[in-house]
């Protein structure tokens, strides 16, 4: 976090993050997490991270995961299948 206050909210429940602090999670885990600002100012933060071939993301809370089958990504239902164009 560089400026501001948000809150990360992930499998293992929220935490506050403040200026100063950071959170990392492993390649490979499937904790999901996202931030929310509660406050009356923004929020600055940095991120850094890549998505190697074959990686997929995963919206628990949500019926959409991103896929890429080789032609690439794309969204697409829990199940697998995909949503249409």
């Amino acid at each position: 976090m560089l400026a501001g206050e948000v809150v990360l909210v992930s499998d293992a429940g929220e935490q506050t993050l403040g200026a100063g602090t950071c959170a990392g999670y492993p390649a490979g885990s499937r904790d999901a997490h996202h931030f929310v600002n509660r406050g009356t100012v923004a929020a600055i933060y940095l991120e850094i991270g890549n998505r190697i071939d074959g990686d997929n993301a995963f919206y628990p809370d949500d019926d959409l995961m991103w896929c890429d089958g080789g032609d690439g990504a794309y969204g697409a239902h829990k199940d697998g299948r995909r949503y249409s164009d």
